[in-house]
């Protein structure tokens, strides 16, 4: 198994909610104890979380393709790149995704798929727009927003889009 796989498991570890835990080797899958063989030796010894992390990220990247792995590896590879400040932020801001209600989560992927599927041109205009905007404006409205319920954001997401039309 090469050094980037290992290492993008243990980072897996980081960023993956907890699942069922393989309590000893022998309870991992086949496909398992194959990405993990170098941790055989020493298995046991390992924290329980970090079993955890170790196996879930071995069950997450024995179900990936080709191609998924390979965007896996790149992603993987930014990260190590990236500056340790960076990465302290992106952290903070998946504990604080994961601490949100489900319907929550569901409703931040939507919103990010649309924009992810919009023409690069509406995408680059929406963020020329939001980057316009000053910081210290911004953050207000990030808060006004963080405090409302649900029901307010759905009434004001109403009125913006009957203000579009």
């Amino acid at each position: 198994m090469n050094k980037l796989l290992r290492i993008f498991l243990l980072g897996m570890a980081v960023t993956l909610s907890q699942n069922i835990f393989a309590k000893n080797w022998d309870s991992l899958s086949t496909a398992q104890k194959n990405i993990l063989a170098p941790y055989q030796t020493q298995w046991s010894q390992l924290p329980e979380k970090r079993q955890q992390a170790l196996s879930r990220g071995a069950e997450k990247w024995a179900g990936m393709n080709n191609s998924q792995k390979q965007n896996a590896k790149q992603r993987f590879k930014r990260w190590n790149k990236m500056p340790e400040e960076r990465k302290q932020i992106l952290r903070a801001r998946f504990e604080r995704f994961m601490s949100l209600p489900p319907a929550q989560r569901k409703a931040l992927r939507q919103k990010h798929q649309w924009f992810k599927n919009l023409p690069p041109a509406k995408r680059q205009q929406l963020k020329q727009r939001w980057q316009k905007i000053p910081a210290a404006r911004r953050q207000q409205m990030r808060q006004r927003l963080q405090n409302l319920t649900p029901q307010q954001r759905q009434r004001l997401r109403h009125e913006l889009n009957r203000r579009r039309n």
